[in-house]
């Protein structure tokens, strides 16, 4: 399974974790629109970062736009089909299986 914050790829830059975080802060402000841009810049530096997927499906969510938060989730579970966040906000939306526990560390 891959990190929530890390593709596992090199070349990823330094600041993915930043623009992550302001991305993340502006969703737990209740700044959806704002947060969005944030978690597109992270893509771009790291596509397959499975926390900011996740965070612009949640994003999305906030707004009303249920069909592409899902395509977001999904999105993550196809980088990582364990991925529980994923699995979880999808199952609690109707649009999936009751999620795998993630194994304990």
């Amino acid at each position: 399974m891959r990190s929530s914050t890390t593709s596992g790829t090199s070349g990823v830059s330094s600041t993915t974790p930043t623009l992550y975080n302001i991305g993340h802060a502006y969703l737990q402000l209740d700044e959806p629109e704002e947060a969005i841009l944030w978690l597109e810049r992270t893509l771009r530096q790291e596509p397959e970062h499975l926390a900011a997927l996740h965070q612009l499906g949640v994003a999305y969510e906030r707004l009303g736009r249920r069909d592409e938060a899902v395509a977001w989730w999904q999105r993550a579970l196809k980088i990582d089909p364990d991925y529980y966040l994923a699995q979880q906000r999808l199952h609690e939306i109707g649009q999936g299986p009751e999620p795998t526990e993630p194994p304990l560390p």
